[in-house]
């Protein structure tokens, strides 16, 4: 993460050798590829939402591509893009590799705050809390939804509330 944020924001062909390190990372480990690619199509949506207006504030053409040219916004989606792809991928496959307690270990051996390192095994179990009582939750709705296969949108406070609270 650290290497991939050290590049110029408008980098796009200098970042592309990097993707060879979460690819035999996770060949390496073990991981599926698909794996890889579910979890940076997850991310995507928000880097297009941050970068979406790039383009149009930043209209100056930087690079000619055949007949095409790139501005500077674009190059600079682009770079989000690539960016969150490597991030994504590279985490996942190092945490999938060698597992979050070992990470964290490796971390602290490393001499990052013991505080940092748990606070993520903390947050990595909570995670698992809140899925199964959020299945839990889900569960009690359909037993006394009477059919009804929709939430109502008035529900959905109530039942957030609830799984909350739980």
């Amino acid at each position: 993460v650290a290497v991939v944020l050290s590049f110029d924001r408008m980098s796009v062909a200098a970042l592309l050798p990097l993707a060879l390190f979460p690819l035999v990372l996770a060949s390496r480990s073990g991981v599926a590829w698909a794996r890889l690619g579910q979890a940076v199509l997850l991310a995507t949506p928000l880097v297009l939402l941050a970068g979406a207006f790039e383009p149009w504030l930043q209209p100056r053409p930087v690079l000619q591509l055949g007949g095409l040219s790139v501005s500077a916004g674009g190059l600079v989606l682009a770079s989000m893009l690539l960016r969150v792809a490597l991030t994504v991928s590279a985490t996942l496959a190092l945490v999938a590799g060698c597992g979050l307690r070992e990470l964290c270990a490796a971390l602290r051996a490393l001499g990052v705050p013991a505080l940092f390192t748990d606070q993520l095994l903390f947050m990595h179990r909570y995670a698992f809390v809140l899925v199964d009582e959020g299945a839990r939750v889900a569960t009690a709705w359909r037993l006394r939804a009477g059919g009804r296969r929709h939430l109502p949108l008035a529900t959905w406070g109530p039942l957030a509330g609830q799984w909350l609270l739980r």
